[in-house]
């Protein structure tokens, strides 16, 4: 059987928080609009990682956004 696992830290980041933590670590600009949430839109989505912990008996090495952007953007620039 398959299954879906969430890789979140049961934490939350708006988006708009998330952009501005990347320009920051990218120092770029990234492009976006500021629009109304959609018909359907969750106003608040959080991943839990609790099923991924137990079924794949791994814990995230980080928990920062800061960090887990900082070392994807590190390894992005090393690998390419």
């Amino acid at each position: 059987m398959i299954s879906s696992c969430y890789l979140g830290t049961s934490g939350g980041i708006s988006i708009l928080d998330l952009l501005t933590e990347t320009e920051s670590i990218c120092q770029s600009t990234i492009a976006y609009t500021i629009a109304h949430r959609r018909e359907g839109d969750p106003s608040l989505l959080v991943a839990d990682a609790s099923f991924a912990q137990s079924t794949l008996k791994r814990t995230p090495k980080y928990s920062c956004v800061h960090t887990i952007l900082n070392t994807a953007w590190v390894w992005l620039n090393k690998r390419f």
